[in-house]
């Protein structure tokens, strides 16, 4: 019977709000809060169960991380679950927004909360602050925008072939040998003259030749 009237209550919830691919900030009936975006619904369900119906319509329980949100919440001063939750780890709250840890609800529980106690896992507002309460009770629920989808960065794939091709490319560079450089020269007059002893009259009459050259030239 109890099941029954959940599936009553959660189809209720659905009509209230038909299904959105996504929900966003320009969704029917969202209310803009201090950077965030919430579509609340008065269909009091389990929070398993509102849980669902905000997935119905492209959103989550609403992450809620600060005080001008919370007063954003129509009817705040009756009990309104938001998704937040410690069923995995006693003690360790989550976000349904993207599973990591709670800890803006630090600075939001009332006095005394969360007990931690067994069977007291889920967050709910009331009266503007934030309490833990039974899972299976039913209250109002506050659905909120999902999470990014995580971004993924593509790099080119650089072909290791391709990397030593020119590597190889690069350090086989040919360089001339010095050697094979042709070498322009000049020889100079020294060589000219004839160091055999039978060429001293040679070189005599070369140097005289060239005494006259300098000599006319001057």
């Amino acid at each position: 019977m109890g099941t029954t009237i959940a599936m009553i209550l959660l189809f209720l919830a659905r009509i209230n709000h038909p299904a959105m691919t996504s929900f966003t900030c320009s969704s029917s009936g969202a209310v803009n809060s201090a950077g965030a975006c919430f579509l609340y619904n008065s269909t009091k369900l389990s929070y398993t169960d509102a849980k669902s119906a905000c997935d119905t319509i492209g959103g989550v329980l609403a992450k809620v991380v600060n005080t001008l949100q919370i007063v954003s919440i129509p009817d705040a001063n009756n009990k309104v679950w938001i998704g937040a939750n410690d069923d995995v780890n006693e003690g360790t709250w989550v976000w349904e927004y993207d599973g990591n840890v709670a800890r803006e609800l630090r600075l939001l529980w009332t006095v005394g909360q969360p007990t931690n106690d067994t069977g007291v896992n889920c967050a709910l507002v009331y009266k503007f602050e934030i309490y833990a309460d039974d899972c299976e009770s039913q209250y109002a629920f506050l659905c909120g925008e999902p999470a990014p989808d995580p971004v993924t960065s593509t790099s080119t794939a650089i072909d290791p072939a391709t990397t030593n091709a020119a590597a190889s490319i690069t350090h086989t560079t040919a360089t001339t040998p010095a050697a094979s450089i042709p070498q322009t020269s000049t020889t100079p007059i020294t060589t000219l003259l004839k160091c055999g002893a039978n060429d001293i009259k040679f070189n005599v009459l070369l140097i005289l030749h060239v005494c006259v050259f300098i000599h006319l030239a001057i």
